[in-house]
């Protein structure tokens, strides 16, 4: 956890120094805090509770057996210690991608937007609105 936390502070000051080139490490460390407080308060108690049906209704006691079993194994106990940091690493790898998608996806919609108001006619005056 502590290193997708790394991560994410990280990644959090890469995309606002890219928005806004006055941030500051200040800014940075008070947005880490805010999520490293927001994570403090998750439900994720609450949040495991809701999601034991869902499991319940897809996977048979032999098969959370079966899982309890390959995460005691060696390869089980491996991918637990090292899934944080293949996340962290992915989300690095991956986020670039995703951020020029987002900016892109924004960058046609915008246009579309321009287009549309641009092919629009005038509305006609109501009477209303030419007494005025």
């Amino acid at each position: 956890m502590e290193v997708m936390m790394t991560q994410q502070h990280r990644m959090i000051g890469e995309m606002l120094r890219k928005r806004n080139r006055r941030v500051t490490e200040a800014d940075i460390d008070e947005i880490g805090d805010s999520a490293q407080d927001f994570l403090k308060n998750f439900p994720l108690d609450g949040m495991v509770e809701d999601m034991i049906p869902v499991y319940q209704n897809h996977l048979t006691k032999s098969d959370v057996d079966a899982m309890a079993s390959f995460y005691a194994s060696p390869t089980g106990q491996k991918l637990v210690r090292e899934q944080a940091a293949m996340a962290g690493e992915t989300m690095e790898l991956v986020s670039g991608r995703v951020q020029k998608a987002i900016n892109e996806a924004m960058a046609r919609a915008d246009q579309k937007a321009k287009e549309n108001s641009e092919q629009q006619q005038p509305l006609e005056e109501t009477p209303e609105q030419r007494k005025n």
